[in-house]
């Protein structure tokens, strides 16, 4: 899942090769109804656009969290970029726009989508002994 304190260095640049996009939701619909919505909207009029939205997903404080990856065939998804906390408006109007172009797999992130990337955190392996 990502994490709001480290923050990738994306490109901006689209991934060429890719048919489509991966959506998913990764905060309560119920507290971010109207994203949900608009996700439902542009999936539905995108050519290859999938939305998936999370059974137990985690309560971020700020606004709605997206994954986006960029997807070909019915079984390739690309690595996705976590974006959020989407709490405003012109955000979230941001990605509802670059998801309309086609998304990662088309049009690169827009510059105002930049500084709301996330990073996954890097968990240790543990170290399991025996007694």
């Amino acid at each position: 899942m990502p994490h709001r304190e480290t923050r990738p260095e994306p490109t901006g640049e689209a991934v060429r090769g890719w048919d489509g996009f991966v959506a998913v939701l990764a905060t309560d619909p119920q507290r971010s109804p109207d994203v949900l919505a608009e996700l439902k909207a542009v999936v539905a009029r995108s050519t290859g656009g999938v939305l998936v939205v999370l059974q137990n997903p985690t309560l971020w404080s700020g606004g709605a969290v997206v994954g986006v990856a960029p997807r070909r065939g019915p079984e390739t998804v690309g690595p996705p970029l976590w974006l959020g906390p989407l709490g405003g408006e012109p955000e979230r109007e941001a990605l509802f726009g670059w998801l309309r172009e086609g998304g990662p797999g088309a049009a690169p992130l827009p510059q105002d989508l930049l500084r709301f990337a996330l990073r996954p955190r890097y968990h240790a392996p543990c170290a399991h002994t025996t007694n």
